[in-house]
């Protein structure tokens, strides 16, 4: 049962990205994707006041879930669509549930996906709050690859 609600839910998720028409228009998909998606990836409402509007809050929802499967996917969602259309989805607002994730889950391979998630996202933030928490963290090997991290975002910063 548990299954089948976890697909439904991934399912509902995927089925959330709007398709654009303005695309039907003449509009490149890129233009349409870029306009719709910059800030938030809003989507059209529902009536329901129960729906969640944007990818980002859906996405938020499921990573705060404590249900493993579902923060999983939402983290693989996010790291696929970062490197699908990286100027198109932020994620910024999947930060703090991510931090959480790779802070404090019970199964080290969650907090290292949490790691390429924030990874992924990319963003002056992500990176500050792993240097912020990596400290604090137990795990040799996760300690290991957050500095992995960090090293090649600061070898990035200073050859731009």
């Amino acid at each position: 049962m548990r299954s089948i609600v976890h697909r439904t839910a991934c399912a509902v998720l995927l089925m959330s990205i709007p398709v654009a028409p303005a695309a039907a228009q003449g509009s490149s998909p890129d233009q349409v994707i870029r306009a719709d998606h910059k800030t938030d990836s809003r989507v059209a409402p529902d009536k329901d006041p129960e729906v969640i509007e944007t990818l980002d809050e859906q996405l938020v929802s499921l990573l705060e879930s404590g249900t493993s499967d579902q923060q999983s996917d939402a983290m693989k969602v996010i790291i696929n669509l970062r490197r699908q259309r990286p100027e198109a989805y932020s994620f910024t607002s999947c930060i703090p549930s991510l931090v959480q994730i790779y802070r404090s889950d019970r199964e080290e391979g969650e907090r290292l996906l949490a790691l390429m998630t924030l990874n992924a996202i990319g963003t002056a933030r992500a990176y500050e709050a792993l240097r912020q928490t990596v400290e604090n963290i137990r795990s040799e090997r996760i300690r290991r690859q957050t500095a992995l991290v960090l090293m090649h975002t600061a070898a990035d910063e200073s050859a731009s």
